[in-house]
């Protein structure tokens, strides 16, 4: 990407990055440190075309959370939470990749871009 002068970087975070809950100490600051991350390579990588950017999901049903759906006091408590009321489907995650790698993004970099439902909005 350097040698070429253009790239996009998408790295994966989680509204855990910018919201707390308790219990999740270790994740929630590893999330938080790939938001912190994204911002200072896009400031370094940005006069070189580059431009890094970040999505953070909330909860969707994958295998991956297989055991949180199935408990149902998890949730139930992530259905509450969410203010559109559901966990997010993986097709959703499609669209702000495909926008993030196409041409119409190249003027935004350093951003975290929550998919969650409203969860950020708290």
């Amino acid at each position: 990407m350097l040698e070429r002068g253009y790239g996009k970087v998408i790295n994966m975070s989680s509204v855990l990055g910018t919201v707390a809950l308790p219990n999740q100490i270790a994740y929630a600051s590893s999330k938080g440190g790939v938001d912190q991350m994204t911002k200072v390579m896009a400031l370094e990588w940005a006069k070189q075309g580059i431009r890094v950017n970040a999505i953070g999901p909330t909860y969707f049903e994958t295998e991956l959370v297989a055991q949180l759906r199935n408990d149902p006091e998890r949730y139930n408590f992530i259905n509450e939470r969410t203010p559109a009321g559901r966990w997010g489907y993986p097709v959703e995650l499609e669209g702000i990749i495909i926008f993030l790698v196409a041409p119409a993004s190249d003027f935004i970099t350093g951003q975290t871009i929550y998919i969650d439902g409203g969860w950020a909005a708290w």
